[in-house]
């Protein structure tokens, strides 16, 4: 996003940049309600509806680039999906038993900042080859694969449940 802003058609001074990142802060005041949905057994609701906002907010951003209000509109959806999953997913970890919660935290938590460095490497990365478009093309793809493993994994404990169930 400074990359974006700091060049045509914006021209924005990082002091400005910065205030983007203001919106941002109302994200993570609005996420722990999510959390509250997962606590009562709606963690696949809670996770297609942040997922989904991460989603919408890129298309938003593709739909709308020279927009300054969408832009900072996007940014706030994009923090409280990015937030709100994060919640959610913490709600599901630690809902599990205290031997196994332990355990597949330090796993998540290593394989969201590994992610988080894939992410900036290829971020980085189709910015260099195709700027602002092919850079939110790829966030759009990372929404999509966030939204298939989301209807994947419920739909393969639903059928563990059917089948124990029998």
């Amino acid at each position: 996003m400074t990359f974006y802003l700091t060049g045509a058609p914006f021209h924005y001074s990082p002091g400005t940049i910065g205030l983007f990142g203001l919106v941002a802060i109302v994200g993570a005041l609005i996420a722990p309600y999510f959390g509250k949905i997962a606590d009562n057994g709606g963690a696949f609701k809670s996770l297609v509806l942040t997922v989904g906002l991460i989603s919408f907010s890129i298309l938003l951003i593709k739909i709308f680039p020279y927009s300054p209000y969408i832009l900072a509109f996007s940014i706030l959806l994009l923090d409280i999906g990015v937030q709100a999953t994060q919640i959610t997913n913490f709600a599901k970890i630690y809902s599990l038993r205290q031997d196994e919660h332990n355990r597949i935290n330090t796993v998540y938590m290593t394989t969201y900042f590994v992610g988080g460095a894939v992410g900036t490497f290829f971020g980085l990365l189709c910015w260099r080859l195709g700027g602002w478009e092919l850079a939110t093309s790829q966030l759009l793809l990372w929404g999509i694969i966030a939204m298939s493993i989301v209807l994947i994994s419920e739909y393969t404990n639903n059928k563990k449940l059917k089948s124990q169930n029998k």
